[in-house]
């Protein structure tokens, strides 16, 4: 299998506010806050990251014949996936929001099944887990990764990397992402490679996506940062990344 390893750190900042109790807990996800904030649960999104992920299987040479998606959401990255690759790939979702579950169970077919819960219960479940912008979201992470390490071979996780320099001078910008989408960790590169080395993770591909730049997410502010996100980072990724943010980072991992 080819290994790629694109070189992709900043100091962690307090961020101050205080995080209110519903972002503390899953209830933000199972009670239907969540879903009021993102009712179509950020769908827009999905072929895009779909997309990423096929890329990353291409580039890597993978043929599983098993896919699960945890915080599988609406499900509709599983359903264009069964669409692109081979049709022999079985695929699970997973997610512990009732109202995910009930919408996509909607795109559940004869190799395509969609479960309540955080992830498969047991051990070597699938060949490869997918744990798209999930990470943020839990509270013990570290000890989501190390049980998910034992789920499957191969783990693919997108992580934002929101702890950027001018995402900490519009503090107000973090703190959206705590309010309407439930982040309760925010991380630069070094910090989520120190995350999965503590799991004891293989890295066996790293590199940038450029989620809200491809996606033009945020406010016009944050948009006009398109064009010098893109100049540095043609130039410097790394310093890009912690001086602009707009990057996450893509890992696949054994």
């Amino acid at each position: 299998m080819a290994s790629i390893y694109t070189t992709v750190l900043s100091n962690p900042a307090d961020a101050g506010g205080d995080l209110s109790d519903q972002n503390n807990s899953s209830n933000f996800y199972t009670d239907g806050a969540y879903q009021t904030n993102n009712p179509n649960w950020h769908q827009e999104e999905s072929p895009w990251k779909a997309q990423q992920v096929i890329d990353v299987i291409e580039r890597t040479r993978l043929h599983p014949a098993s896919i699960c998606d945890v915080g599988c959401g609406a499900g509709e990255i599983i359903k264009i996936l069964s669409e692109r690759l081979p049709d022999t790939i079985t695929y699970t979702g997973y997610d512990i929001s009732p109202h995910a579950i009930e919408l996509s169970s909607k795109r559940a077919a004869e190799n395509i099944s969609f479960h309540l819960g955080a992830q498969p219960p047991q051990a070597n479940s699938s060949d490869l887990i997918l744990g798209l912008d999930v990470l943020e979201h839990i509270e013990d992470y570290h000890g989501f990764l190390r049980e998910l390490k034992t789920k499957a071979r191969y783990k693919l996780l997108h992580i934002p990397l929101d702890l950027a320099v001018q995402r900490v001078f519009r503090i107000s910008t973090l703190l959206d992402d705590i309010d309407q989408v439930g982040h309760l960790h925010f991380f630069t590169k070094e910090l989520a490679l120190a995350a999965l080395k503590r799991a004891n993770y293989k890295l066996i591909d790293v590199a940038y996506i450029a989620k809200r730049i491809d996606l033009s997410m945020g406010r016009k502010r944050a948009r006009l940062l398109t064009l010098p996100r893109k100049m540095l980072f043609s130039l410097n990724p790394d310093m890009a990344s912690r001086l602009f943010g707009g990057w996450s980072l893509s890992v696949l991992a054994e």
